[in-house]
């Protein structure tokens, strides 16, 4: 009887792969089996953003023509829903405060997501291998701490030419080097945090830092100065002093520089628990973005979910009707998660905060705020319907009608809502922005951006069965566009009459009946039973 044949690798140990080597045959693979082109996005892409100017332009168009019609004949004080306002706030002082929330909030992104991450599969085929932890996780620090300094450079140089009292090329390139040397040094900082596992208490400080700043800006969106110079002081006000000429305020770009390899020292440290932690999470931000899922990307973006104390919450549900019982599911899973509902809040009082910073009687910062917030609000808001949209077992299991189902989900969002568009409005009508009938109107709002919300969590998944486009980025499904705007382009459409009389000066009577007809017809439609 013959010996089995040994089956044995054509390569010895010189041809074995390098760090460097394994990171490139990866990233190249993908791209030798492109189906479609990549052109094929830019042109959905050109579409649509080509049908947003066009929808833009339009809507301008529909502005003048209410100033000029219903809005002729209304007086000069009644035609002008933005008073002027001085601002509340130093502009040095106002700035600070931009600053270390951006700061804050990009500390906090670089904690969660991992200044060292893999994709999910390359953690799992990656890490096993005898190559060097340093030398496969060095180059993707570096690129995410090119990526913030970018992003705090460009943030500098904003700040140079808005707040500079002299535009020189001496002062901008001063305010440049102090922010992006301030974003590097706190990528470094995430960066540390990961390595010797202080991410948690990292994060808890960070949201200490933002929710504080919230509060601050709010009391001086109230008359209250507790916002003063001594905000000058941190080192994360010192790009404001770098745009003013102060030459040693740039002296923390070189410091973020010389402090970076060190910290690449601690790569290594960097248990594998914690790498696959990181790169789940960025893997399901990445693939959010790969499925223009706005819905997905938020709750990826956000913290885990809190499952403590659910077998006592779960009593709650018991010895009721099956609407009711439906009602304390959907608001436990807000419950579950405070977070999130303090996020709503906070989106519902930053347009005042940026009314008190920037004053004035102009709409337009106030409109992109709103619509900012307002998006932002609705996507918080979807997250729990999208958890509930994946995995229906209590729909299918209550004798209720689908069309019944879809809107009991709609109740505990439309309060949730309603709660923020009278907050948000509330308080910019005490900055002066606002009259009695637009609050009103806003009012109306609120309960129909649950519309939105429900869109955006019971959309279709993308269609994977036409040719993927292959990019350096990973494949993208076709219609990318339409996916991600699902939900952001009705609660558009819901704050269009309230934005539209905010641009146009007024808010005639008409904008009463206007936004309670298309409230009624958005919620009317979304939550009508439809087939899967």
């Amino acid at each position: 009887m013959s010996e089995p044949l040994a089956i044995t690798h054509p390569a010895n140990e010189e041809d074995e792969l390098s760090a460097s080597e394994l990171r490139r045959y990866i990233r190249n693979a993908p791209l030798s089996r492109q189906t479609v082109g990549f052109f094929s996005l830019f042109g959905e892409v050109y579409t649509t953003v080509f049908g947003i100017a066009v929808l833009l332009v339009a809507s301008y168009s529909l502005v003048g023509n209410i100033r000029s019609s219903y809005l002729a004949g209304a007086s000069a004080s009644d035609s002008h829903l933005v008073q002027q306002l001085d601002p509340l706030v130093p502009g040095p002082v106002a700035w600070a405060v931009v600053l270390l929330a951006a700061l804050a909030a990009t500390v906090l992104l670089s904690s969660r997501l991992g200044p060292a991450h893999l994709d999910t599969p390359h953690t799992q085929w990656l890490l096993p291998l005898p190559a060097s932890r340093r030398a496969l996780l060095q180059p993707a620090v570096i690129r995410s701490a090119a990526l913030v300094t970018v992003v705090g450079a460009v943030l500098g140089s904003l700040l140079a030419v808005l707040e500079s009292p002299v535009l020189s090329p001496t002062n901008i390139g001063l305010a440049v080097a102090s922010n992006a040397g301030l974003f590097l040094c706190g990528f470094v900082l995430a960066q540390l945090a990961q390595s010797f596992a202080w991410g948690t208490l990292l994060g808890r400080l960070v949201m200490a830092v933002l929710g504080a700043l919230t509060l601050l800006g709010l009391f001086s969106a109230l008359g209250l100065p507790l916002l003063g110079n001594w905000l000058l002081a941190l080192p994360s006000s010192w790009p404001v002093l770098a745009a003013s000429g102060q030459l040693w305020a740039a002296l923390l770009l070189p410091i973020g520089i010389v402090v970076l390899p060190v910290s690449l020292i601690w790569v290594p440290r960097i248990t594998t628990r914690s790498l696959r932690e990181h790169s789940a999470r960025a893997s399901l931000v990445r693939s959010s973005i790969v499925s223009m899922d706005s819905t997905s990307l938020s709750s990826s973006l956000g913290s885990a979910e809190r499952t403590g104390e659910r077998s006592n919450r779960s009593r709650l549900l018991l010895a009721a009707e099956p609407g009711t019982v439906l009602l304390r599911a959907d608001a436990l899973r807000y419950f579950r998660h405070p977070g999130r509902l303090v996020m709503v809040a906070a989106l519902g009082v930053i347009p005042a905060i940026g009314r008190a910073f920037m004053g004035g009687n102009s709409p337009w910062p106030v409109v992109i705020l709103l619509l900012i917030c307002g998006l932002l609000a609705v996507s918080s808001v979807a997250n729990p319907l999208k958890l509930n949209a994946l995995n229906p077992i209590l729909d299918e299991l209550l004798p209720l009608a689908p069309g019944t189902v879809r809107k009991l989900h709609a109740v505990v969002p439309a309060v949730l809502l309603l709660l923020w568009a009278a907050l948000t409005f509330g308080l910019l009508w005490l900055t002066g922005v606002g009259s009695l009938t637009f609050f009103l109107a806003a009012l109306l709002a609120g309960p129909a951006l649950a519309g939105a919300a429900l869109r955006g969590a019971y959309k279709k998944a993308a269609d994977w069965s036409q040719p993927a486009i292959a990019t350096p980025s990973g494949a993208l499904p076709a219609g990318v566009a339409a996916q991600f705007l699902a939900g952001p382009d009705l609660a558009a459409i819901v704050l269009a009459p309230v934005l539209i009389s905010l641009i146009a000066g007024a808010a005639a009577d008409l904008l009463l009946p206007i936004q309670l007809a298309l409230s009624a017809i958005v919620l009317l439609v979304v939550t009508r039973n439809r087939s899967k």
